[in-house]
């Protein structure tokens, strides 16, 4: 039986190996597989083929963009404010499989304020450059200090 080659496709994205490392420090290893899935009216999170967290854009009422450091790179992530809770923001990050499925859907609820922030997140280079991308007109202003979950607590915070 000929062996199967792997395509770079078939891994989750990379951008070195130092954000390997990073992982493994964190230990998110491959103990903890994200995978960002699209839905007809918002998205879901999935940990290990099960689903963390998921959310309706419609209950989107405030959108942040930033950068996590990752020593040899950056990586953008968003965080999601549902429906005005102050204290915990859900994010993503752009290595994440499947994340850019939902790039269109991200446009359209910001109106169009993501990309066009992209610069303002982006420079400097290896800053956090919290930035407000969206928020929804009479929602309250989005705190400076929220908790950023990645994946939610009952399964372990990557922060």
């Amino acid at each position: 039986m000929p062996e199967q080659d792997h395509h770079p496709d078939d891994r989750p994205p990379r951008r070195s190996v130092f954000s390997v490392l990073s992982d493994l420090l964190r230990g998110n290893g491959n103990s903890k597989q994200r995978e960002i899935v699209r839905e007809t009216n918002g998205f879901s999170l999935y940990i290990n083929d099960q689903i963390n967290w998921s959310l309706s854009w419609s209950d989107v009422t405030a959108v942040v963009a930033y950068k996590r450091d990752l020593v040899s790179t950056d990586q953008i992530c968003f965080g999601f404010r549902i429906k005005d809770d102050q204290q915990n923001l859900r994010c993503i990050d752009e290595d994440t499989p499947g994340f850019k499925s939902i790039q269109e859907d991200l446009s359209r609820r910001t109106e169009e304020a993501w990309p066009a922030l992209f610069h303002d997140v982006a420079w400097p280079p290896f800053e956090f450059c919290w930035t407000a991308v969206w928020a929804q007109p009479g929602s309250p202003p989005l705190d400076e200090n929220p908790n950023l979950h990645m994946i939610d607590p009952d399964i372990g915070s990557d922060f």
